[in-house]
This record gives structure tokens, sequence and C-alpha cells, in this order.
């Protein structure tokens, strides 16, 4: 697996406060009686295409995937800390998945099995582990890839440090809670409160998909070099230096009274991106409990930029992500509206994407509530409603 010295910081975290942990179990017996939960659950999930035209790929015509899986979750949590310390709370938790399909159409068509795509796939920590060439065929590329899924991952290795909800730290891996970061993740986060506002920052140096019909293990889904960029004869740009992964990070201050919940946030990943926004939520019940009537207003505004070299190649040529070319900026709007009655409830979504914003942030988690993934998989797998993956 390939590493990188920004990818192990959650790592040692993780190491450091194991140790610090035990050393502070040791010097303290009453800490030896802690609580602990035991938990598991079986999943099955299908999906099923109902366009199974022969594939054209010169007519750009392309079957949908049926495939359907059987997963196997398990997990165990500590509570490290007596009951009478209710203030504070000191949490460990580890689990991991695995699982088979047992159906798969995409075997029989030409190239073989693809569905590693969506359930086991592995190309390593920075990508390129498969080693395909651009003279592979289709048989040979997706064999190369083949060889490589896992059908198991260690999902979660996390510790957890609260007291009351004025301050908190988590690190390890974890499910993300993240509106532009969904699944699992691999850093660390921080939160402080006062009164209404909450200050949250977040670092992510990996991340993986497990559940719902999905595997992807362990990968850095934002990946650069060390050296600087330099503009060369061809008008691109050439990297310099060795690949490596900086991580996604998230700057997030939320003002939350009454109905009315106001964020501005800010994500960036060094030498690739900066995206700022926010976002408003009326909520005319925040404490609706499925009785009577609920209307909740949700505006979300984003403006990623993007580096020079992140929209031209080496040769100077337009990058292009989702079959469309990189923007150098762009801009994303939506607006959500939902209506609760009892147990019932209807949504409704604008959702405007100007430039093509969502190249490199969008595609790792979206707040919208739209489904982006319901493609098939030789045309991308996402969507044309909104251009951008979900996962």
């Amino acid at each position: 697996m390939q590493n990188s010295p920004f990818s192990s910081v959650a790592t040692k975290f993780v190491l450091l406060t194991f140790i610090f942990l035990g050393n502070f179990w040791f010097f303290a017996p009453s800490l030896k009686a802690f609580d602990y939960k035991i938990g598991g659950k079986a999943e099955q999930a299908s999906q099923v295409g109902f366009n199974q035209a022969p594939m054209n790929r010169n007519k750009g015509i392309y079957p949908m995937q049926q495939y359907g899986t059987v997963s196997g979750f398990l997990n165990v949590d500590f509570n490290l800390l007596p009951k009478k310390l209710d203030s504070h709370s000191l949490k460990v938790g580890i689990g991991g998945m695995a699982g088979g399909v047992f159906f798969d159409s995409t075997r029989k068509l030409h190239g073989g099995s693809k569905i590693y795509d969506y359930y086991g796939f592995y190309d390593g920590y920075l990508g390129g582990a498969s080693n395909i060439f651009s003279e592979d065929d289709i048989v040979t590329a997706n064999g190369k890839e083949r060889s490589l899924a896992k059908t198991y991952i260690f999902s979660d290795a996390f510790i957890e440090y609260k007291y009351k909800d004025f301050f908190g730290i988590k690190g390890g891996r974890y499910t993300s809670t993240m509106p532009y970061r969904s699944g699992k993740t691999q850093g660390f986060e921080v939160f402080g409160e006062y009164k209404h506002t909450r200050l949250i920052w977040f670092s992510s140096f990996g991340r993986a998909i497990a559940g719902g019909g999905f595997l992807i293990n362990w990968y850095a889904p934002r990946t650069s070099y060390s050296g600087n960029w330099s503009k060369n004869a061809q008008g691109g740009w050439t990297h310099h230096g060795y690949q490596l992964s900086y991580g996604t990070h998230a700057l997030r201050l939320i003002y939350n009274k009454h109905k009315l919940l106001a964020e501005f946030f800010y994500y960036f990943s060094p030498k690739m991106f900066n995206a700022p926004g926010f976002s408003l939520v009326w909520d005319s019940d925040p404490n609706f409990s499925e009785k009577g009537f609920r209307s909740q207003t949700r505006l979300i505004a984003f403006f990623p930029v993007y580096e020079p070299w992140m929209v031209v190649n080496s040769s100077g040529a337009p990058i292009y992500k989702y079959d469309r070319p990189v923007t150098a900026n762009g801009q994303s709007l939506i607006i959500r509206q939902r209506f609760d009655y009892n147990n019932f409830y209807l949504v409704g979504t604008f959702y405007k994407n100007f430039g093509n914003t969502n190249a490199y942030v969008g595609n790792m988690g979206n707040p919208a509530g739209v489904l982006m993934g319901g493609n098939s998989m030789y045309a991308g797998g996402w969507g044309s409603a909104s251009e951008v993956p979900k996962c």
C-alpha cells in the first residue's frame, strides 16, 4: 500500500492517544470497569436495471448494471469513563465489514466483470497500483483492477472525547458528518461551542465507502505533488516532486438559535482548490417529533476556485471531469424545501451548477439530497441531472 507522510497524521494521533489511555488506565484502577457494546448487522442490497440493450460504444448505448451483494458488519464500542463522570465522555470504537457479490450482470459483457468498481474497488492509497498501461485492452485492464479487489474492510478505529456540548475531539477512522465529505473518513475533527455558536475543524487524509451495496476500500481522494508546479512551453503546467496526499480540510462556523441555523464553511485542499460557501436553514419546529406539521427551508451556496494546473494539463489542453472541461471557478446553488405532517413528508429540491463546480469538491459528498449515481457504470456511473457523483 502506498503511503504519504500526511496520511499518517491521523494514525499517529490515535496511537499516541492509546498510549496515553494505557498509562492513564494503569494508574487509575477505577477506570478498569468500563462499559462496552458489541453490535452487528447483515445487509442485502441489490440494483435492478431496466435498460439491458446490448452495449454499443460508438452510439453511446450502455446497459444498466444489475447486481446483488450480501454484507456483514461487526463493531465494538467502549466507554472508558465511569458513569459518575456524566459530563465527560471518552469512547473507543472498532469495526469492519465483509461480504460478497452473489449476482453480477456485468460478467457476461465484453471485458468481464466490472462490479468491483462498486463493490471491492481498491487501487492503492494513492492510486495506480493496478499498473494499467495505455496499450492495455479492456480485458487486460479489467483483469488487473479485478485482481486487487477486496471484499472486506477495516472501516472503523477511532477514539472520541467530549465535554458536554462545549468541546470534543475525534480521530481515526469513522463515519464522516461533513456535508461535502460523505462515507468513511480517516483523519480527525475538533469542535468548540459557546452558547449558540459552534466552530468545527475537520481534516481528512483518506476515504472509504462501506454499506448500501458499495464497498470502496481506503484511498486518498485528493493527491498532489511535493514540489511546485511550473508553466511550460506548451502552455500547460508541469509538476515537480513525488506524489502524496495533503488531505482535505474544512472549517465550519455554525450559529443555531430558535428556528434559524446559519453556517459559513470553507473547504480546501493544498495546491488544488479553495471552496467557501454558506448555508441558511429556517425550521418552523426544530424539535419536531413526527407529530403535527413542520416546514423546513434550506439554502446552500458554494463557490469553489481551482488552481490553474487543475484546469489544464501538461500539454495545455483542458482537463475533463465527468465529460465536461474543468472550469477555474464555479458556483452551486441548492434550495431544498421539506414539509412534514406526522409520519409523512414531502421534499422538493432545486439544484443548479454554474460551471463545472463539482469537478473536485462535490464529487465526494453533496448535501443536495438528489440521487447522483443512477447512470450506467459504463457511462461513468453518474446521472446527467447533476453531472456529479455522490461517492
